[in-house]
């Protein structure tokens, strides 16, 4: 069964794309909340004219389109993923956007285990960023 406005929803999200262009970084991407039937635009900053006249386009939609502030660009959060990782190789096992307020890492289960928590490894290994963290013990396998 193919959810309410499925093809009408993933046309404003296409549109909300190609209306970013490059500056797609800034935004935590456009999506849809199947539950409340409404496309959701996470954006960094001010939103660029051409996004907003998608979100100005789609007010006669049968759905509702809202932008969501974020604190940070996800962009500058994805690079600081990747700087942890090479960084900490054997401790940092993944990283990533935690809702774009900052990222949640990841960390080897057996340090963790033999430390104690999460808290003594981010010590120990000096796991740090100018970017909130939360941790996780958990191995993140590549796809």
């Amino acid at each position: 069964m193919t959810p309410r406005h499925y093809s009408e929803m993933s046309d404003v999200v296409q549109r909300v794309f190609v209306a970013a262009g490059e500056r797609i970084p800034d935004s935590g991407g456009p999506g849809i909340d199947w539950e409340q039937q409404r496309v959701v635009i996470r954006w960094h900053g001010e939103l660029p004219s051409e996004v907003q006249a998608v979100v100005d386009a789609a007010a006669d939609e049968p759905f509702e389109v809202v932008v969501v502030p974020i604190r940070f660009r996800p962009g500058d959060l994805l690079a600081e993923a990747h700087r942890l990782l090479e960084a900490h190789p054997g401790v940092v096992t993944g990283a990533g956007l935690d809702g774009a307020e900052g990222l949640h890492v990841w960390l080897a289960p057996e340090l963790v285990a033999a430390a104690g928590s999460s808290e003594a490894v981010v010590a120990e290994h000096r796991v740090s960023s100018a970017w909130p963290l939360s941790f996780e013990a958990n191995r993140v396998e590549p796809c």
